[in-house]
């Protein structure tokens, strides 16, 4: 099974559970049809969403049957978001189900009443979206991240032992407030170890990604990327970007290319 595939079956488990516990706490008629929000900065269905409902089927929610899944996209604008969420809460949804950090706070700062499950994302207490990872507490719950940029600037560095200058390009609603100045702080500070200088670029929608790569400093002879979904969803043109202006791109930050990570 592949880690996208795990990680919408693991969500989907959640979901049940949730379900589960909703259904426990307030007698539900017989032949109930569940309502599931679905949250996501993307521009449409993807293979983690579709992998999402095949999750939930193989647990006995059927669309069309016992569940209906109702989606909310916001098409690479995240300010989008809390708008989005705000429907779903309107539309009376028995639950929400969010894709990454941006979603997930959208969610978060909407309801504190309808169960949310997170996808993944990394760092879920640091950025205050549970109280622990083993009593989450709240309305809120998901697959936790743990993960370091450092350890993909370390194998760039192996790879391509030249690399002396990093453009590290985020978006910084996936690591917001203190806890994504903290982390930046954090990144820098250890690349000095590796002699890279990092310097970040925010990337706040995929629109702007040629703007972003016009303002690299002209030292640069490294990219190193964020896994979140701006990212995700301009990963075409960063690639020809890349290969145009001769840089060396990194692998893939964090944990592979799991969509909701972040």
């Amino acid at each position: 099974m592949r880690r996208r595939e795990f990680i919408a079956l693991f969500g989907s488990a959640m979901v049940t559970g949730s379900l589960a516990g909703a259904r426990a706490a307030v007698a539900q008629p017989a032949g109930k049809v569940w309502r599931i929000g679905y949250l996501s900065s993307r521009y449409g269905p993807s293979e983690l969403s579709r992998s999402f409902v095949r999750g939930l089927r193989d647990l006995g929610y059927i669309e069309g049957q016992n569940l209906v899944v109702d989606y909310r996209f916001a098409l690479g604008k995240n300010e989008r978001l809390p708008e989005l969420a705000a429907e779903l809460v309107r539309d009376r949804v028995d639950l929400i189900a969010t894709e990454g950090t941006p979603s997930t706070l959208a969610a978060v700062r909407t309801t504190s009443t309808i169960p949310i499950v997170f996808g993944s994302m990394q760092d879920p207490i640091e950025k205050g979206v549970v109280s622990s990872l083993a009593h989450p507490g709240g309305n809120v719950t998901g697959n936790a991240l743990i993960g370091d940029h450092i350890k993909h600037l370390a194998l760039l560095k192996e790879a391509v032992p030249g690399v002396s200058t990093v453009a590290f390009i985020y978006d910084p609603l996936t690591r917001p407030g203190a806890y994504g100045e903290a982390k930046l702080k954090e990144l820098q500070d250890q690349a000095r170890a590796l002699n890279v200088i990092v310097r970040p670029l925010a990337l706040r929608d995929p629109d702007q990604i040629d703007e972003v790569f016009a303002k690299l400093p002209t030292d640069t002879n490294g990219l190193l990327f964020e896994n979140s979904a701006i990212n995700l969803l301009a990963q075409e043109r960063i690639c020809t970007l890349g290969r145009s202006v001769g840089c060396r791109l990194s692998p893939r930050s964090q944990s592979s290319v799991a969509p909701a990570a972040s």
